[in-house]
């Protein structure tokens, strides 16, 4: 991806560039809320029961929680740079 300065000296953006990063966030946003609905679900229920760590513990789920985070924002990047 480049960017150019177009007549003028005014910074050009391609529009496939622009329309793939105006998709970037609402993207995130929504499997963000879906995963983040779920694994509050399942934290709650977890500190409800005071299992706070082992293989199911709450910070477990919390830590594997921020670990598809990552994982969503890579993926995301990729498909909406590579298609």
């Amino acid at each position: 991806m480049f960017l150019t300065m177009g007549i003028g000296g005014h910074l050009f953006i391609p529009e496939i560039i622009t329309f793939k990063f105006l998709w970037f966030f609402p993207v995130l946003f929504v499997f963000h809320t879906v995963q983040d609905f779920a694994t509050s679900h399942l934290t709650s229920e977890q500190f409800a029961q005071s299992k706070y760590n082992g293989l199911t513990g709450a910070f477990t789920i919390i830590g594997f929680d921020q670990f598809l985070h990552y994982c969503q924002i890579f993926i995301t990047y990729y498909y909406l740079t590579n298609y």
